[in-house]
């Protein structure tokens, strides 16, 4: 047993390694991992003001059930939470981006441009 000692140390070194290059680049988002929600636009003016915002709040619920919903619970969180939640964020808006893109709602685009957080400086 003595002989795998040395190989198990080594094993545990490159995947160690490994990880850290893996962790040290920039977050993605996965297309193909973001799941697909339905949102309903039957009986929605998008003209009417109220509407529209319904619309948006719509969006941005299923974004987040599309995304993966709370990324406190993703198995990332605890390792690298501040670089989790950027994902999660990126994900949600880039979903939200298409969303109004597929729509064409011109006033939707400009209700998420004015509600969006700004970046800290």
């Amino acid at each position: 047993m003595r002989s795998l000692e040395p190989a198990i140390a080594a094993l545990t070194l490159v995947v160690t390694m490994l990880s850290s290059v893996t962790w040290s680049k920039p977050p993605e988002v996965q297309p193909e991992l973001v799941g697909q929600v339905r949102v309903e636009l039957k009986g929605l003016d998008l003209q009417n003001p109220a509407d529209a915002r319904a619309l948006m709040t719509r969006i941005e619920k299923a974004a987040y059930r599309a995304c993966g919903g709370n990324p406190k619970f993703a198995w990332s969180y605890d390792l690298m939470p501040e670089r989790t939640l950027e994902v999660y964020a990126r994900c949600r808006e880039e979903a939200i981006q298409r969303a109004i893109a597929q729509i064409g709602g011109a006033q939707l685009a400009q209700m998420h441009q004015e509600e969006r957080p700004r970046p800290a400086r």
